[in-house]
């Protein structure tokens, strides 16, 4: 199912936490399928993205990473 939101969404709506918190939740899933990521220290698991209260950092390590990135903003 695909909702379009085509206005902006005010901070003081109900609704817009609930879109941010469905949104926030499944962008570093649908990162971290399709990245390579950054391994970070001795570990062999790789880190995609990086989630904390409203901010999201996505590690980017190839140039093709920016498409996938784009694809899952739009997505």
């Amino acid at each position: 199912m695909c909702v379009c939101v085509c206005i902006g969404v005010s901070q003081v709506c109900p609704l817009s936490m609930l879109l941010f918190s469905l949104f926030i939740n499944s962008l570093p899933i649908n990162v971290k399928k399709k990245m390579q990521g950054l391994q970070l220290g001795s570990r062999d698991a790789r880190t995609t993205a990086i989630a904390y209260t409203e901010d999201i950092t996505i590690i980017a390590t190839r140039p093709e990473d920016i498409d996938i990135i784009q694809e899952a903003l739009h997505d």
